[in-house]
């Protein structure tokens, strides 16, 4: 569903790109940095419109669930989108927690991709701990591979 979402939103209103992206990208550093349960956290500009931006944090050991590494990925979000519009998708894997977005100033002028990772040296842990509270069997699980 995010996929669409974002490629009505970019056929519409361009996608920044070079300097144009540069406060977006001091701005996605300074938030997930701040935050208390990510560490090393990198931004990469990419060359792909649908994720013109990743920014990856390494995910303190303190964490104890998924939920609370979603959580802290969409307190960064919050800080970081425009308030005219934003669409985001959280999703689980077995090696990352990710959240996809787009988000815009304004109607049409232009546009932000990207997508956030928080992977977690014990992510293997907390996939085991969802599992077992959470997934019901017969049903597809949360987690994607």
């Amino acid at each position: 569903m995010i996929e669409d979402v974002i490629g009505q939103v970019i056929a519409k209103a361009p996608v920044l790109n070079g300097d144009d992206l540069i406060g977006f990208v001091v701005d996605a550093k300074h938030y997930a940095s701040r935050h208390k349960l990510f560490t090393d956290v990198v931004v990469n500009v990419t060359d792909r419109v649908d994720c013109i931006m990743e920014v990856s944090a390494t995910v303190a050991e303190s964490a104890v669930s998924l939920q609370e590494i979603s959580a802290a990925l969409f307190d960064v979000w919050r800080d970081l989108y425009y308030f005219h519009f934003q669409a985001a998708a959280l999703s689980w894997h077995t090696d990352r927690t990710q959240l996809r977005f787009v988000t815009m100033p304004d109607s049409e002028n232009y546009s932000v991709t990207g997508r956030i990772i928080a992977i977690a040296p014990h992510q293997q842990a907390l996939v085991k701990d969802f599992k077992e509270k959470f997934d019901i069997s017969g049903r597809p699980s949360a987690i994607k591979e």
